[in-house]
């Protein structure tokens, strides 16, 4: 390879990777802050739902489908993510619960990776720590070949939430690029027009799954903090009364910390490797081409399952391309089952990912039958 075609290639893997945050959470030293001031500010996104079409597609590619999508696209003109605004409510309310003092400012960041942005709203408020609440995309996402469809829309909301450190402007919790990526397939038909009343009750789940991912990020990492923050913890230092309690580390959150832990150290295979006979016999809902036949929405990850006869050894298989967003959706899902596991006595005794440069999925094996408890809380697409 010709040294100018290394430099362009290096550089746009980096300018790929700058775009890609991880998640993080909550730093510590928030929950320690005797005296905090919060502002949030919520940005709400898109003025109603929209089509997103992903893949390969031209300007002519890109007219025909709309034209032949009017009545869906028509239908999501009038669906609008007004119900958002309560995640706000909801930071408001517990944060004010545990002592701090809230601000809501009916302002919003016009550069939302801008730290002159975030001084901006800091000094208006007079907050020390700036929440930022956002809602990217609202809608479907449909997959095209050209402008031709190859998959049927699923439901998405992309989410993202970061808090500002005022005294350093430094981002002190983040939900990450990847992670609120929210999808969901409708469950049923999903072609019902005018009023498309499955697709509809998909996106507003899905909506409501975004607002819990948020919430659940922020406050599940209060393990590591104090109790109260703000005016109680003055209160209590006024009146001479004993330190705050420290929070007992929150089980879930340790547990999902766990489980992402041992999906990125799990053992690795090769999908251009395995079969039907190769690593496992799969038998259930297991097909030549694909392995696995079976499809499945798990965590907003929609993957493809198949098993060995006694259900003990599960086979999940991304049902697109990989990516850095696939893959962080593999984890979530891989994550959202071990719970589920845990939670029935389900004991997994070794973990394996797939990986190869087509699709991304992995093997769990169990000590019983996990493939029927699969089947019965995620249903067939």
């Amino acid at each position: 390879m010709s040294s100018p075609l290394r430099l362009i290639l290096i550089g746009l893997s980096i300018a790929i990777a700058s775009c890609i945050s991880t998640p993080s959470p909550v730093a510590s030293s928030f929950w320690a802050d005797p005296n905090a001031k919060v502002a949030i500010v919520l940005n709400t996104g898109p003025e109603h739902a929209y089509v997103y079409e992903e893949g390969s597609q031209g300007l002519l590619d890109l007219a025909i489908a709309s034209a032949a999508e009017q009545s869906i696209r028509k239908h999501l003109k009038q669906l609008r993510p007004t119900a958002f605004a309560g995640v706000a409510d909801t930071f408001q309310s517990r944060l004010t619960a545990d002592g701090a003092t809230v601000t809501r400012p009916p302002l919003v960041l016009d550069k939302h990776d801008n730290p002159d942005e975030w001084r901006r709203i800091l000094n208006l408020t007079g907050a020390d720590y700036l929440i930022h609440l956002r809602l990217k995309r609202f809608g479907f996402a449909r997959a095209y070949m050209g402008f031709i469809p190859v998959g049927e829309p699923i439901a998405v909301c992309d989410v993202r939430g970061q808090m500002i450190d005022g005294t350093n402007l430094e981002v002190i919790w983040d939900t990450g690029s990847v992670t609120g990526a929210v999808r969901e397939a409708v469950i049923g038909e999903w072609d019902q027009p005018p009023d498309y009343p499955n697709a509809t009750e998909t996106l507003a789940r899905t909506l409501a799954r975004s607002k819990k991912l948020l919430v659940d990020q922020f406050f599940e990492g209060r393990g590591e903090g104090v109790a109260v923050i703000g005016g109680a913890e003055n209160a209590r230092t006024a009146n001479n009364q004993s330190p705050p309690k420290k929070f007992a580390p929150d089980p879930k959150f340790e547990r999902r910390k766990e489980h992402m832990k041992q999906f990125e150290t799990a053992d690795t295979i090769s999908d251009l490797f395995t079969t039907n006979d190769h690593p496992y016999k799969l038998v259930q809902d297991a097909n030549l081409a694909m392995l696995a036949n079976r499809k499945a929405d798990i965590g907003g990850y929609v993957v493809r399952t198949s098993a060995t006869a006694d259900g003990s050894v599960i086979h999940l298989r991304g049902n697109k391309l990989s990516s850095k967003k696939e893959t962080a959706a593999a984890r979530e899902a891989f994550v959202e089952l071990m719970i589920l596991f845990e939670e029935n006595g389900i004991n997994v005794t070794r973990v394996r990912v797939t990986k190869n440069v087509n699709r991304n999925g992995f093997f769990l094996e169990t000590d019983r039958d996990a493939y029927a408890l699969l089947k019965a809380n995620y249903p067939q697409l």
